[in-house]
């Protein structure tokens, strides 16, 4: 049942996203349990949240729900049904219709996998609308336009990733991600190479673009956040002079 059934008020979608729902893209050796967070972003005031998650049973083996902020209960906020089949669900409501806040870049809840797909294979892990609907509802009783964003797990093999962590170059992931008023990237190099690294927009126009000469070891690049003034997903791109490229997704609130 939809939370609009059994709120008050006519709920209209507001026009940019005002919170926003992240997975994580996680790389992970086979048979081994992973700890997949929904990390929030713009989480003010809301009152009610529903959506179905979705990810390959042949890949990931569900093995529980961990840390439920809001004062979520297992089961009771939950669908977990489907869970063999890859789907879960998610249906929560302040009673108090008072409305909650996370800080940004908080856990939601975490769950947990199990990698059982062969090395080399990969999983989504998306948000859906099967069998609940995406729905968020805010202290106005409207339904507010919500950013969900897919993530992806990856198996690799002990040796792939050992490599990866000898590769040249290496990019964490934005930190924090959702954006708020502050972030970085960390990169770590084997040797002096030239970085040259361009911001996108939500709408996929060059925001800025950026150079520098960077030596051996581990730097800490700061986002131009000020320069991010439309809510969303933007995209860094990162070129080095030795042809490699690697690109980094982050969501700006």
């Amino acid at each position: 049942m939809l939370l609009s059934l059994w709120l008050v008020g006519t709920l209209e979608a507001v026009a940019q996203p005002n919170v926003h729902f992240v997975a994580p893209n996680m790389l992970v050796e086979p048979g081994t349990y992973l700890m997949a967070p929904i990390k929030v972003g713009g989480f003010r005031r809301i009152v009610g949240v529903q959506y179905s998650m979705n990810w390959n049973p042949e890949v990931l083996r569900y093995d529980g729900i961990f840390n439920p902020a809001l004062n979520a209960g297992i089961p009771e906020n939950f669908g977990l049904s489907g869970v063999e089949s890859g789907v879960l669900t998610f249906s929560w409501y302040d009673q108090t219709l008072a409305g909650m806040t996370l800080p940004d870049s908080a856990n939601l809840y975490v769950v947990r996998f199990q990698a059982i797909g062969s090395v080399g294979s990969s999983s989504t892990f998306t948000f859906g609308n099967t069998p609940t609907t995406k729905e968020v509802v805010d202290t106005s009783f409207q339904a507010i336009m919500a950013g969900f964003h897919d993530g992806m797990i990856s198996i690799m093999g002990p040796n792939a990733i050992a490599e990866l962590k000898e590769a040249p170059v290496m990019i964490s992931e934005c930190t924090p991600n959702p954006v708020g008023n502050a972030a970085f990237f960390d990169i770590g190099l084997k040797q002096v190479t030239k970085m040259v690294w361009t911001v996108f927009t939500p709408s996929g126009n060059e925001l800025y673009t950026e150079s520098t000469q960077l030596g051996a070891g581990n730097h800490r690049i700061p986002l131009k956040v000020e320069k991010m003034n439309t809510p969303g997903a933007y995209l860094c791109k990162f070129f080095f002079d030795d042809g490699t490229y690697i690109s980094r997704k982050l969501i700006k609130i």
